[in-house]
């Protein structure tokens, strides 16, 4: 494979990570500084999607203009300023505005990286591709719970903005090493082979993919979300306690992500059913999925450490399986926009799942029925991709 599907994307989607995860990383701190409420912070949490979701509309069309990798090198020249801008932020405002910042520079990335590996990788490598993508999203995940913890603690929350930040500008630079950003783009093609959104709408199977993928979003971005400070307030555990768990939960992600993306291209190329395979996976995928979640609604600290832990497994199985799927229904021509529709409107998850939870939180005072509910619409996750979805293969 080319530099850009082992070393750039990885790289761009770790410090995409880094730098989304950083409010909730520094969400215990900073509520004791500016004392806002659960429903004020997951309010913040959500407004990233709030420009999110319709900037990946607008990078699927951007990408067939100028290009994946130029659309992903401006993105991240936005997020990275946003990220460093956050460290200065003292009101609730500079906060939303920010984060609504950050939200739109990273709305290329996933749209892009698909567009690249459904364009020039055939169906027994996408797994792995997918999976070294997932890989550098999870280590990012890792890496902003475990490093983010300890800059807390030795120097504030506003510390981890500079530093992520920082680090995704130095991304920045390396990615324009490997892919020159005046180098000739493969991924912009000729008008007439771009197929419209109009189109890809009136598929049955985006709508099937859409759900399912918005139904198995839903606890991962609960946990993005709530998972430092439902650690720290409802289980006691220190904030450098809470970054090794937090960050085992991410490695074991990535690790599993590479695993099943090794074996399910492995299988693949030795004739097993593509669409068969991967519809058992994303079952195997939802039931670890809601076991867990229902483990954290009702056990004790030692109880929810290992769910989050088993969840991983059923992260891995999934986060790769889900984007193999779309990037297979879609087709090289149209995964760039079909990418950005299914992610896209999936991502509404990580609207509905803050501001509820902290609702949830507000009215109750603890997390279960916002585990319950997770447990729900991964339940409702599987029937989308086993029902409505007759065959995972090429329809565009």
């Amino acid at each position: 494979m080319s530099p850009i599907f082992y070393i750039a994307l990885p790289l761009i989607l770790f410090v995409h990570a880094l730098d989304r995860g950083a409010l909730a990383t520094s969400g215990p701190q900073l509520f004791l500084e500016l004392g806002y409420t659960n429903t004020a912070f997951g309010l913040l949490l959500s407004a990233y999607f709030f420009t999110n979701i319709p900037g990946q509309f607008a990078a699927g069309w951007l990408i067939d203009r100028i290009g994946a990798y130029r659309t992903l090198a401006a993105g991240l020249l936005v997020f990275s300023m946003a990220t460093l801008l956050t460290g200065l932020a003292s009101s609730f405002i500079a906060l939303l505005g920010l984060r609504l910042l950050v939200g739109l520079g990273e709305c290329a990335s996933f749209p892009a990286s698909s567009k690249l590996i459904a364009q020039y990788l055939p169906a027994h490598r996408l797994g792995i591709s997918n999976a070294l993508v997932g890989t550098g999203l999870m280590l990012g995940n890792a890496g902003g719970l475990l490093l983010g913890g300890f800059i807390i603690a030795a120097a504030g929350w506003r510390a981890i903005f500079y530093v992520f930040g920082a680090l995704s500008l130095m991304v920045l630079v390396i990615s324009a090493l490997i892919v020159p950003l005046g180098a000739k783009n493969p991924a912009v093609g000729e008008l007439k082979d771009r197929i419209e959104y109009s189109f890809i709408l009136r598929k049955r199977e985006l709508w099937g993919a859409t759900f399912g993928h918005f139904a198995f979003n839903y606890p991962y971005f609960l946990l993005l979300s709530w998972m430092p400070t439902y650690l720290v307030r409802q289980h006691g555990l220190s904030f450098g306690t809470m970054g090794l768990v937090g960050g085992a939960f991410y490695l074991l992600s990535a690790i599993m992500g590479i695993v099943v993306g090794v074996l399910s291209d492995h299988r693949i190329a030795a004739g097993a059913d593509p669409s068969r395979l991967r519809k058992q996976m994303l079952c195997t995928a939802g039931v670890i999925m809601i076991a867990c979640m229902l483990a954290c609604a009702l056990g004790t600290a030692g109880v929810v450490i290992a769910a989050l832990l088993l969840y991983s497994v059923g992260s891995g199985l999934s986060g790769v399986t889900i984007f193999a799927a779309g990037q297979t229904l879609a087709g090289p021509l149209a995964a760039g926009r079909w990418m950005a529709l299914q992610n896209g409107l999936a991502s509404f998850a990580g609207v509905l799942a803050p501001i509820l939870t902290g609702l949830i939180i507000d009215l109750t005072g603890y997390f279960q029925a916002a585990f319950v509910a997770a447990a729900v619409a991964v339940s409702l996750g599987i029937i989308c991709w086993t029902l409505i979805i007759r065959r995972i293969e090429r329809i565009m």
